[in-house]
């Protein structure tokens, strides 16, 4: 039976070991630092009073840019602007963290800000036009913002950021979204009792015929 221990316990170790899936970086240049023609390579922004900056006063989270964004239209309190990379592939039943650094300039109490976050179908609201969703960043300084996605299969997901400040702007910093690992059991996984049951089995035969 020791022996059928051991058997077991190898044939579950090299299945389990076989499935895991290491952390991969998805995004590129998540720091802003790649720049090319007054953006960011990698990036789309809509918003014209946006860009890459220094963050003058406070400095960027990390490296030497941030991307700012402080877009407002007086005459349309509804519009938005927006920061987006796309063709970013991902796999049904993984789950997926999206992470980014913010810091918002000239927090001041009552005028519009709309902040969100949409990656494969998962929106992530923190300032829906009227309140924080979530407790509010420090002021003036960087916060550091997560949440968890669970991959569709989509081949050509997109990161959006959308925003709106009508005193100051946002500051996003070191952004990333990583692959980092399975929610739903692959395959080779769910029919690991069976394997481990025949191999049992097996090895019971054997026993008897000798």
């Amino acid at each position: 039976m020791r022996r059928l221990g051991c058997i077991i316990t190898a044939l579950a170790v090299s299945v389990c070991l076989g499935r895991v899936v290491a952390a991969q970086e998805l995004i590129t240049n998540g720091g802003f630092e790649t720049l090319a023609g007054g953006g960011a390579v990698g990036w789309t922004l809509t918003d014209p009073y946006g860009g890459p900056s220094t963050v003058p006063g406070y400095g960027p989270h990390g490296g030497t840019y941030a991307m700012y964004l402080g877009f407002y239209d007086q005459n349309d309190p509804n519009t938005v602007a927006t920061l987006t990379q796309s063709g970013i592939s991902t796999l049904p039943g993984h789950e997926y963290l999206v992470s980014f650094w913010l810091f918002e300039e000239d927090p001041v109490p009552g005028y519009l800000k709309k902040f969100k976050v949409a990656f494969d179908g998962t929106e992530y609201v923190l300032h829906d036009g009227t309140s924080w969703q979530i407790p509010p960043p420090t002021p003036y300084t960087w916060n550091q913002y997560s949440f968890t996605v669970y991959g569709t299969g989509n081949s050509n997901a997109s990161l959006v950021f959308t925003e709106r400040h009508n005193t100051g702007g946002w500051d996003v910093d070191d952004v990333s979204v990583f692959k980092t690992g399975e929610i739903i059991p692959e395959p080779t996984l769910i029919q690991l009792p069976a394997l481990l049951g025949l191999a049992a089995i097996g090895y019971w035969r054997r026993r008897r015929s000798a």
